[in-house]
C-alpha cells in the first residue's frame, strides 16, 4: 500500500473515530439528560417552585413597601445637610420637662421623602432637606401653668415662716406630628427636700390617633397627585431605615435573632435575683399571632414567631410584665422601637413595633408601670405589639411564664 493510501486509511480512522466518539458523547448527554428530568427534576420540582414563588414574593413587597432597590443614605454626603435641616428646623423647647423632644423628626425621614417623592434620583440627591423639616415639623399647643416653690425659714422671733414663688411654665397640652396627634394629660405632684417643697404639674398620660395629613400634603404638593396610604407606610419605614443605618431593603432579611443580637448583644446575664412576683399581661387585647410556627404575614412562609402578638391600636399603654430593670430602649431592626426589661434569674421580656418609649436603659420599672406605647414601627403590616420572653437568652412560650406566675 502506497505511502498516500496509508495516510488517506489513517484519516479515515481518525474520523469514523471521531464520529463514533461524538455520536457517544451524545448519547451520553441524551442519557443524562433524560435522568435528570425523569428521576432528579421531579425530586426537586416542588422545592425549588415554592423557594422561586416565595423569593419573589418577598422580592415584590420589598418594592411595595420600601422602593425598587436599596439606598445606602446613611453614607450619602447630604446625610449632614439633613440632620442640620432636621435639628435647625426644629420647634423652639418651651416646656419645662422639654416634653417635645420625643417628637423630632429624624434625617432619615427626611431622606425617604427625598428618595420616595423625587428627590434621588439615578443616586443623585436633589436636596429637599430644609422644605421637607419645615413642612413635616410637629406643630406644639401649650397652656399655662406654675410651679410653686415653697422654704421654711426660722424668723428672728423663733417662729417658721414659709417663703413661697411662683414660676410661670408652659405645659405642651397638644402636638401635631405627621404621624398623628398626641394629646398629653396632667396631674399635681409635691416633691419635698428637706425644708424645701416644690408643687408642679407632670405629665400623666397622653392619648394618639393616627394622623397622616401633614405627609400626605407634602407628597401631594411634590408629586401633583394624591399619595396612597402605601406610599405614606413605605416612606414612614423607610425613614426607620435608613436611620438606623441600614439600607431600605437590608433589615427585611434577617431574623429576629439578628436584629436582637445586634440591639442587645448575646450575653444574657444578668446581676439581678430571680423574679418573685407573677408576672402580668402587658395589654388587654386579642391575641392576633400565638407563639410558634407559623405562616409569616409578610414573607408568605413557614417561621417560627418569637413571641405573642395583640392587635391593638396605636398609642395603647403597654405595661411591664413584672419588676425589674430596662436593658434596651431604641430601634432594634425589624422589631422596630423596643423596649426590653430584665426581671432577674435570665428573664428578659421584650416589647415590639412600639410608636414611643416612656423608659430609658436603667430605669427601674415596677410591674405594671407604662413603659412604652404600641405602634407600627418595624416590619409590620398594622398596629400591633409584639410581646416576648427570654429565659437564658431562647425565647419560650410568655403562656408558660404567666401562666405558671413565676421564672
Amino acid at each position: 500500500m502506497s505511502e498516500d493510501m496509508m495516510t488517506q486509511v489513517e484519516r479515515g480512522g481518525y474520523g469514523h473515530a471521531k464520529r463514533l466518539g461524538g455520536y457517544a458523547a451524545r448519547r451520553l448527554l441524551r442519557a443524562g439528560a433524560k435522568w435528570f428530568v425523569t428521576s432528579v427534576l421531579p425530586a426537586i420540582a416542588a422545592p425549588l417552585a415554592i423557594g422561586i414563588v416565595c423569593l419573589i414574593g418577598i422580592s415584590l413587597f420589598m418594592v411595595w413597601t420600601f422602593g425598587s432597590a436599596p439606598v445606602d443614605a446613611y453614607n450619602m454626603p447630604e446625610r449632614a445637610e439633613y440632620e442640620r435641616s432636621a435639628r435647625e428646623c426644629f420647634p423652639v423647647i418651651v416646656s419645662p420637662d422639654a416634653e417635645e423632644e420625643r417628637h423630632r423628626l429624624t434625617w432619615g425621614l427626611l431622606a425617604a421623602v427625598d428618595h420616595f417623592a423625587g428627590g434621588i434620583q439615578d443616586g443623585e440627591a436633589k436636596f429637599c432637606g430644609v422644605e421637607t423639616a419645615l413642612a413635616l415639623r410637629p406643630d406644639f399647643e401649650y397652656r399655662d401653668s406654675v410651679v410653686i416653690h415653697e422654704r421654711r425659714v426660722k424668723e428672728d422671733d423663733g417662729t417658721t415662716g414659709v417663703i413661697r414663688t411662683e414660676t410661670p411654665v408652659k405645659l405642651l397640652t397638644r402636638a401635631h406630628t405627621y404621624k398623628g396627634v398626641y394629646d398629653y394629660s396632667y396631674k399635681w405632684v409635691t416633691e419635698q427636700d428637706g425644708d424645701d417643697r416644690t408643687k408642679r404639674e407632670v405629665r400623666d398620660s397622653w392619648e394618639f390617633r393616627a394622623d397622616t395629613r401633614k405627609l400626605e400634603a407634602l407628597l401631594r404638593d411634590r408629586l401633583c397627585e394624591e399619595p396612597s396610604a402605601e406610599l405614606v407606610m413605605m416612606i414612614d419605614k423607610a425613614g426607620e431605615a435608613f436611620t438606623s443605618g441600614k439600607e431600605n431593603l437590608d433589615w427585611l432579611v434577617n431574623e429576629e435573632e439578628a436584629w436582637i443580637v445586634d440591639a442587645m448583644g448575646d450575653n444574657w446575664e444578668s446581676d439581678l435575683p430571680p423574679p418573685t412576683g407573677e408576672f402580668i399581661w402587658p395589654v388587654e387585647a386579642p391575641v392576633t399571632s400565638p407563639f410558634g410556627n407559623r405562616v409569616h404575614p409578610i414573607y408568605g412562609v413557614t417561621r417560627f414567631h418569637s413571641g405573642i402578638d395583640f392587635g391593638v391600636r396605636s398609642g395603647t399603654p403597654v405595661r411591664s410584665a413584672n419588676d425589674g430593670v430596662v436593658r434596651y430602649a431604641g430601634s432594634a431592626g425589624g422589631y422596630g422601637l423596643l423596649v426590653a426589661v430584665d426581671h432577674g434569674g435570665g428573664i428578659v421580656s421584650l416589647y415590639g413595633h412600639n410608636l414611643l418609649a416612656e423608659v430609658e436603659v436603667g430605669n427601674s420599672v415596677k410591674r405594671g408601670q407604662v413603659i412604652c406605647m404600641s405602634g407600627n414601627s418595624g416590619v409590620s403590616t398594622g398596629p400591633h405589639l409584639h410581646f416576648e420572653i427570654r429565659r437564658n437568652g431562647k425565647a419560650i412560650d410568655p403562656i408558660e411564664i404567666i401562666a405558671g406566675g413565676g421564672g
